[in-house]
């Protein structure tokens, strides 16, 4: 799991998605496509998707901007690609072009997919510029981290526990 900082940084992604070495497919939360036509050879956030499609592993991309677009069916394990911009500004202010999804829609999706898929990977992007936001921005990650690592959080207790009881 990567923080990526500003949704400016979203491309970065696409390096994470290198080095998957299994067939995966691709589940990004964001307000924009972030696959637009190519105008030139360097990585860019509005083009790294258009880059990625390219990666013989990668079966599928899933372009979700509100709860209703997740993919009932995926066949392979999935690599989430959060960008918070996918979120309404009344909830958090970004500084650009926002979604409409309110935070909860967001990590009730995210807990769907955790529970109903493997994950291969992640990364969130779409912190605030503005320092005020930060703090909601942070409650935000936080929500998320407590999703995504809960069974990596259950084993580690259960083996501490284990371990410390003889079990």
């Amino acid at each position: 799991m990567v923080f990526l900082g500003d949704s400016a940084y979203h491309h970065f992604s696409y390096i994470f998605l290198t080095l998957i070495d299994t067939p995966f497919e691709l589940v990004v939360f964001d307000n924009h496509r972030d696959d637009m036509k190519e105008v030139s050879t360097l990585l860019s956030c509005d083009g790294w998707i258009r880059a990625a499609k390219k990666l013989n592993n990668l079966e599928a991309v899933h372009i979700l901007r509100t709860k209703n677009d997740l993919p009932r069916c995926l066949e392979h394990p999935i690599y989430l690609s959060i960008d918070k911009d996918v979120l309404s500004d009344r909830f958090l202010k970004l500084g650009w072009d926002q979604g409409a999804m309110k935070p909860e829609e967001l990590l009730e999706a995210v807990e769907l997919l955790c529970k109903e898929f493997e994950i291969v990977g992640v990364d969130i992007s779409g912190e605030p510029r503005d320092a005020l936001e930060m703090t909601r921005s942070e409650e935000i990650n936080l929500e998320l981290l407590k999703i995504l690592l809960k069974d990596e959080l259950s084993r580690v207790t259960l083996k501490s526990f284990s371990q410390r009881h003889r079990v």
